[in-house]
């Protein structure tokens, strides 16, 4: 077994200070060892967190400027805002008609109602509805002939005279 020039660290008893034991060096006590970890790692990230705040103005600034030149683009193609409006809602409609949820959605509709308008026919020959449908037209007609125009022209004079002294049934006069 070889041995090594390089020794680890050992502890002093005396005062709880690292040497190292080849130069007998004092080396950081373990509480001091881990300050200036801690203040080294928050200096990385601080100098990490100006970088990264300096490429987010950048790239700002350069959204910026191509957002100015793409809207100077639009405006002499003759495109206009409502225009691309327009276009996203018809992009946006088309997705929407081209998925799977809306396609599936549209079949059972589509099925449902096939269902309630055979279920409708049926009801419509049933004799129930025959039997409902004769009563309601022959009450219907009924209350027509005793409503008719000709029924309500006296009751619409008695009502007119009493609230003006024109006559409606006479041609406006200049």
């Amino acid at each position: 077994m070889a041995s090594s020039t390089h020794k680890s660290p050992s502890l002093h008893a005396a005062d709880d200070t690292f040497y190292d034991s080849v130069n007998d060096d004092p080396l950081l006590s373990p509480s001091e060892h881990n300050g200036q970890m801690k203040d080294s790692q928050e200096e990385a990230w601080k100098s990490d967190l100006l970088r990264l705040e300096d490429e987010i103005k950048t790239l700002k600034s350069v959204l910026s400027t191509k957002e100015r030149q793409a809207g100077e683009l639009k405006r002499r193609l003759g495109i206009t805002p409502m225009m691309e409006f327009k276009q996203d809602l018809s992009h946006s409609i088309n997705a929407i008609k081209e998925s799977d949820t809306y396609q599936k959605t549209n079949a059972a509709f589509r099925s449902f109602g096939a269902f309630a308008s055979r279920k409708m026919g049926d009801f419509r020959n049933s004799s129930a509805f025959k039997s409902v449908e004769d009563k309601v037209g022959g009450a219907y007609s009924s209350v027509k002939q005793s409503k008719s125009l000709h029924n309500l022209r006296p009751v619409q004079n008695q009502f007119v005279s009493s609230r003006s002294t024109e006559n409606f049934d006479q041609p406006p006069t200049d």
